[in-house]
């Protein structure tokens, strides 16, 4: 959830939805789109619009996609983890820069998208759009594909009917990948168009806002190196923001789904949770609204018959434990099986492991701020804080540690404290979106 983004002031901030089976290529598909504004924004001279990573480590993991594919000439490997990416959309009109909103992106591993699910209930939840993957090749060309997808439909169409029961402005980009891999021309549009009816029908019944975006990213070869070859993948993105853009001048207000239903997002996680108590006490207990809106989010569980494949995360689990045995250096692998232990709920062994890259790098002050993370996800602040402490004896103007010590301190009855840590965070802040979220942060806390 957004508690404090920009929305409310300088300009708008969206939470993005990805949807899709795993090796779709929606790695790709970001990575790709990421390449190609930003190129377009070096070739451009005049209007150009483009979108910039707002922190140096979504930079990293974009770049090391692109060096990956530079160096072997491969798509990377599916996404074993949650990555949370924050762009800025910029479009520059002669001399003039403007920013037109920043948004959230989360690269979801396929096998994580189920609302059993309990970070994919909050991250359906926190969006204002949603981008939904097929594998373009295999509808074309597999005809076992689309009931393979029986899954995704019934979650996209879920959600379309919930956005249509509340009258919520949000939309679909549906997002055909692998286009490249099939002949070029008409025939080839047709037999796509056919074979998407079984979604596109049910969209329409449910009178949901979405377009169609064809999406082909080979490799190819220039200068003795490899780099992706995109035309128009970034099209989908710059669609879903102008739509979110012209709806945020409107009453509706660029409302996410669980803003847009009133509720607090601990009641849409209890009421979506897989329990034999879904709908009928909600109805019994408070009338028709809130009973209209349990019917939705019954369908938003309900239709999900798709089981999370937890065999899969196990297997996963399992290697990369085997893994970090034999070779207790591999700070990657430990990070990755950081994510596995939170995603099922592992707070422990996260914490564990944790603990234990945080003794291995000792300077990295990033892992030390996720293990204070995770220490007030369980509600033990009092670690939280004294991480925190010890991460500003380190490095006083340390953005994260002064935020969340602040907020910490707030909790706790120190507004004094929390106001000063909160000003000297702005101080320092890194980038104009951090100074935005720091001005949230005392507005909202009445510390101004």
């Amino acid at each position: 959830m957004n508690f404090l983004s920009s929305s409310s002031f300088e300009y708008p901030h969206f939470n993005l939805l990805s949807i899709g089976q795993r090796g779709v290529g929606k790695t790709v598909f970001l990575a790709g789109s990421y390449a190609e504004m930003n190129q377009v924004y070096k070739e451009q001279n005049h209007q150009k619009t483009w979108f910039e990573c707002e922190n140096g480590n979504d930079k990293k993991t974009l770049d090391s996609i692109l060096d990956y594919v530079k160096r072997t000439g491969s798509y990377p490997p599916p996404t074993l983890k949650m990555t949370n990416f924050e762009f800025i959309l910029k479009q520059k009109n002669n001399r003039k820069v403007k920013t037109l909103c920043d948004f959230s992106w989360s690269d979801i591993p396929g096998e994580y998208c189920d609302f059993n699910h309990p970070d994919f209930q909050d991250l359906v939840l926190s969006s204002h759009s949603c981008c939904v993957f097929i594998n373009g090749e295999k509808l074309v060309k597999d005809p076992n594909y689309i009931e393979e997808l029986q899954g995704l439909v019934k979650q996209v169409v879920a959600i379309a009917m919930l956005v249509d029961e509340k009258a919520i402005d949000y939309g679909f980009a549906l997002i055909i990948t692998q286009c490249d891999r099939l002949p070029s021309g008409s025939m080839t549009r047709l037999q796509i168009e056919e074979n998407l009816q079984f979604l596109t029908t049910r969209l329409e019944a449910a009178d949901a806002k979405y377009q169609r975006f064809y999406s082909g990213i080979p490799i190819v070869s220039k200068k003795d190196e490899y780099c992706f070859e995109v035309n128009g993948s970034a099209a989908a993105f710059l669609w879903i923001v102008s739509e979110l853009e012209k709806g945020s001048f409107l009453s509706r207000h660029h409302q996410s789904l669980d803003n847009s239903l009133k509720l607090d997002v601990s009641s849409l996680q209890y009421w979506l949770s897989p329990s034999p108590k879904i709908i009928w006490p909600l109805v019994g207990m408070v009338g028709t609204l809130f009973g209209l809106i349990g019917i939705g989010l019954f369908l938003l569980n309900g239709l999900s018959d798709n089981k999370y494949d937890n065999q899969i995360v196990q297997e996963s689990i399992q290697q990369l434990e085997t893994t970090i045995k034999n070779n207790p250096n591999d700070t990657q692998s430990a990070l990755t099986l950081v994510n596995y232990y939170l995603n099922q709920e592992q707070s422990q062994q996260a914490i564990e492991l944790l603990n234990k890259i945080v003794r291995q790098q000792p300077n990295n002050l990033e892992n030390k701020v996720q293990l204070a993370q995770v220490y007030e996800n369980i509600g033990k602040t009092q670690a939280a804080e004294s991480i925190y402490d010890g991460i500003l004896t380190q490095d006083s103007t340390y953005f994260d540690a002064l935020f969340h010590k602040a907020l910490i301190r707030h909790k706790e009855g120190d507004s004094t404290t929390a106001k000063a840590l909160l000003q000297k965070a702005q101080e320092n802040a890194s980038s104009e979106p951090l100074k935005v979220k720091t001005q949230a942060a005392i507005k909202q806390l009445k510390l101004e």
